[in-house]
This record gives structure tokens, C-alpha cells and sequence, in this order.
């Protein structure tokens, strides 16, 4: 009788160990694939910054930095491996651990209208099979680049055989070599921040199911607006560093566009 009552005052105690420690705050370590200098970071840190300050005292994300922390074509797998509790990455990242598209999920569709389309869920499907939870995925709507040219053109038909190389922030290693830039236009991307499995169901059920309205409902097209400010920083930059910033007109767009994504958008 007394092994049994032990037994069971220890099982209670346990239990109720167990629940304070899910009521209190979970803390989670978190990755990016770019530098947080870089500019285009900035998503990440609204990420980070919105969710610990509204889930405060209930949810912390500890941003522990990018590259310089482990390499960004490894941090889909450590996610996966229990190496790191959170990364913010994109499709192209994750692609060799998870079965989604390569591509970054180009859309003209809204959030709503993408929300009714389940994509959320499927790709919640995809990423589980690899024991990684989707919470959702950021928008990078009005994202741009430019393709940085020594010798001025005025059509596309300037990029016919030429081998291109993106850069993050490269404007002033052009100054004085490079002398206009082309801004090719926008096109929708997508970041998205992923879970190893059982960092996330860690959580109480609650807190799960408000985290998740939070980024797919609220978070995601906020952070997605910003992007437009970050559009006009970097054609800034690059006037700043002497080069001329030259648009396609609106048929070249399409015509690149086009190419881009193998599907005809006129």
C-alpha cells in the first residue's frame, strides 16, 4: 500500500512539475541564412521582435545569428537533426531535406486567398514527414534585383549570352567599375521559419494554435509589406555608389519574368 501511494504521489508530482514547466516560458535558439547586417534580414528581426514581444513571458526566440553560426545550405538539416531549434530560410535552403518546389513559390494571389487554398497545410504535410514543423511562410512581396552591367544597354536583348552572379550587398564594390544597374522589376519570394518537431510540440496545444493564426494571419503579410522600403534603400545604394538605375519598360518585365519562371505571364 505504501509502494502504491508512493507511486502515486511521485506520478503526481511529475505531473505537476510537467505543467508549470509548459505554462511558463519556452525559449528556442534561432538561425537565419544571411548575415543580420544585410539588409534584407530585416525580415527576420520583425519575425523575431513581434513573436517575443507577443507571446511574451510565454515564447521566446533566440536569435543567435546567420552564416557565421553554421553554413545556410546546412541549417534545413540541422533543423531537421535537432541541431537547431528555429531557422528562417528559403525554399531553395530546404529544398534537399523536404520535397517542396525549388522555386520560391511565385504568387500573385494575397495571403487570404492563398490561406484558402490550404498550401499552409499541404506544405505543414510535406515538412512533418521530415519530423520539421511549417508555421507558416513570409511573403517576400516587392523583393527586387538588379543586374549590375559595365558597358550601358537599352533592352533586354543586352543580357542575350551574358553569365550573371547575384550578391547581397554589392553596391560599392561596383563604384567606379560598374556604371549602370538594371532593376529587371518584382517578383513574389517567400521566407519561411521552420521547427524542429519536438522543439515545437514542446508547446502547449494552446499556444501552438495562436502561434500559428499569428504568423499565417498577421505576421506574414506585415513583414511582407516592408519589403517596398527595402526596394527603395537598395536602388539608394546603388545611385549612392555612382551607378544610373535604368528600368525595363513594362513588356521587358514580362518578357524576363517569363524566362524566369518558365510559365508565360503576359
Amino acid at each position: 500500500m505504501k509502494q502504491v501511494l508512493k507511486a502515486t504521489i511521485v506520478a503526481a508530482i511529475v505531473a505537476v512539475a510537467s505543467t508549470s514547466a509548459c505554462a511558463g516560458k519556452i525559449a528556442r535558439d534561432a538561425i537565419f541564412p544571411i548575415p543580420k547586417q544585410a539588409g534584407i534580414s530585416r525580415g527576420f528581426a520583425m519575425f523575431v521582435d513581434d513573436i517575443n514581444a507577443r507571446f511574451d513571458g510565454e515564447f521566446e526566440s533566440n536569435w543567435r545569428g546567420g552564416p557565421e553560426v553554421m553554413p545556410p545550405f546546412g541549417q534545413a538539416g540541422a533543423v531537421g537533426g535537432r541541431a537547431m531549434d528555429i531557422i528562417f530560410t528559403g525554399p531553395s535552403y530546404d529544398a534537399g531535406q523536404v520535397a517542396t518546389s525549388t522555386t520560391m513559390n511565385p504568387s500573385e494571389q494575397t495571403y487570404a486567398e492563398i490561406r484558402e487554398t490550404k498550401y499552409c497545410e499541404r506544405m505543414t504535410e510535406l515538412h512533418a514527414e521530415k519530423d520539421v514543423f511549417f508555421p507558416g511562410e513570409v511573403r517576400a512581396t516587392d523583393l527586387a534585383f538588379h543586374i549590375p552591367r559595365h558597358a550601358p544597354f537599352s533592352s533586354i536583348a543586352g543580357l542575350e549570352g551574358k553569365r550573371m552572379r547575384g550578391a547581397a550587398d554589392w553596391a560599392s564594390q561596383f563604384k567606379g567599375v560598374v556604371f549602370q544597374a538594371l532593376s529587371p522589376g518584382v517578383y513574389r519570394a517567400g521566407f519561411r521559419p521552420l521547427l524542429y518537431k519536438e522543439a515545437w510540440n514542446g508547446l502547449p496545444e494552446d499556444r501552438k494554435n495562436r502561434i500559428i493564426a499569428d504568423v499565417r494571419d498577421d505576421l506574414s503579410p506585415r513583414i511582407g509589406e516592408t519589403w517596398a522600403t527595402d526596394v527603395d534603400e537598395g536602388v539608394q545604394k546603388v545611385m549612392d555608389a555612382g551607378l544610373e538605375v535604368m528600368e525595363l519598360f513594362a513588356e521587358g518585365q514580362k518578357t524576363l519574368r517569363t524566362r524566369a519562371l518558365g510559365v508565360d505571364c503576359h
